[in-house]
């Protein structure tokens, strides 16, 4: 993954969708460490909201969650997930504030088998 994005290869969504089925933690992570981090820089629009809150981008999900982003069971996954703390918090507070707390713990509960 590194020499890909060393090279230039662009993140996309579909090699996104595969890096968050990797179910080996270690693997996962190292992909993920190469792949966001040029994710980071990029902020494509198209890559889905899910990547976007693994990475921690606050700003960026909460405006999108605001603007009424489709908010589903990989979200709270890629919530989970997410390394940033403080980002995390703030994600949470706003996915609470668009779900309400029940909604929110039903699919952190749905999100928490997907592992």
């Amino acid at each position: 993954a590194e020499a890909l994005v060393a090279g230039g290869a662009d993140v996309g969504r579909e090699a996104l969708l595969g890096v968050r089925r990797i179910s080996n933690v270690e693997l996962r992570r190292a992909v993920e460490a190469s792949f966001f981090a040029k994710l980071t820089g990029q902020q494509k629009a198209d890559l889905g909201l899910w990547a976007f809150v693994q990475v921690g981008l606050a700003s960026k999900v909460t405006r999108d969650i605001e603007n009424g982003a489709r908010v589903d069971a990989w979200v709270l996954l890629s919530l989970r997930r997410c390394s940033k703390v403080e980002e995390g918090r703030v994600i949470e507070a706003a996915l609470r504030k668009r779900l309400g707390n029940r909604w929110f713990d039903s699919m952190r509960a749905e999100a928490a088998t997907m592992e």
